[in-house]
């Protein structure tokens, strides 16, 4: 079986340090900020402020990378 070339063979350095998505030629974080539980909607998670504050650094530090 082939090795994964997107498998982490050395350690990440920095946000910015964008790695191919799959072959579609999309750079991104090679961490991913999840954002399910920015909110309180459904009575847990982070409030607005918060998740602003996690958000903000995230991308200050060059993510681009966000899921839900």
């Amino acid at each position: 079986m082939s090795k994964d070339a997107s498998s982490p063979t050395k350690p990440i350095s920095a946000l910015d340090d964008y790695v191919l998505l799959g072959p579609s030629g999309l750079r991104v974080s090679p961490l991913c900020l999840g954002a399910l539980t920015f909110g309180e909607t459904w009575g847990l998670g982070s409030n607005y402020e918060e998740s602003k504050k996690v958000f903000d650094l995230y991308y200050e530090k060059g993510g681009n990378f966000f899921g839900k």
